[in-house]
């Protein structure tokens, strides 16, 4: 027993067993899901968990995730200085100034530059994930927001399942990590496509009965034409 417990140690020395460098991570059952918002690939245990990575797809996301970290670097040291002046200036102007208005239209022209660029360095991280690794990462973030949306209709477990399928197709189809703000379309068509075949005709009505905006009374009426007419 003890020469074969040396023989196994004396193995992973020399490298004939996988080094435990690139092993699946530990994590924890309770973080195995993706959050809406969250950066993509900063918890590589979580990652690991949840799409089922490779060891040879830690290394490639690991070196992605470096030539990320310089290429942020290089942007902040050419644009940083610059950010912090017109934020400077713009501290000393009115709210209301045009200069302000101006200096924060650069200061936005910037902020999405670099918005943009960690954007572009997230989708090409993502390239190293298969069709169903996609789905698997976007299916849960697309359900999250689906799920969120028909609260108030109180899904059963088979309406729960059937919107995890869904997302979790949409998602294969999408070829970066999904964001409300950069998916619109995708989250409004998992939502469209939810109520379309997921919800029953009274949580449909229910829903869209919710979503109604509440009509005004003859008083708010009339505080609105007050207000008009000053």
């Amino acid at each position: 027993m003890r020469s074969h417990v040396a023989l196994a140690a004396l193995l992973v020395a020399i490298g004939f067993v996988a080094s435990p460098a690139y092993s699946r991570p530990k994590v924890s059952k309770a973080s195995t899901q993706p959050v809406l918002g969250e950066p993509f690939a900063a918890d590589m245990a979580k990652l690991t968990a949840v799409v089922e990575l490779t060891e040879a797809q830690q290394k490639q996301i690991e070196q992605r995730k470096v030539e990320r970290d310089e290429s942020v670097a290089k942007w902040d040291a050419a644009n940083q200085k610059k950010m912090t002046a017109i934020r400077e200036k713009m501290a000393k102007l009115s709210s209301k100034s045009r200069s302000r208005a101006a200096l924060d239209r650069q200061l936005k022209l910037l902020e999405g530059g670099r918005s943009r660029l960690l954007a572009l360095h997230a989708r090409n991280i993502f390239g190293v994930l298969n069709r169903q690794q996609r789905g698997k990462w976007n299916g849960p973030l697309l359900a999250e927001a689906v799920l969120k949306e028909f609260r108030a209709q109180k899904l059963q477990p088979d309406q729960v399942k059937k919107v995890h399928e869904i997302c979790q197709k949409r998602g294969e189809g999408v070829i970066a990590p999904v964001d409300a703000k950069r998916h619109e379309v995708t989250f409004k068509g998992v939502k469209q496509q939810a109520y379309a075949t997921v919800l029953t005709p009274t949580q449909r009505r229910e829903y869209t009965a919710a979503k109604k905006p509440t009509p005004r009374t003859s008083r708010q009426r009339t505080k609105t034409s007050s207000k008009r007419k000053r």
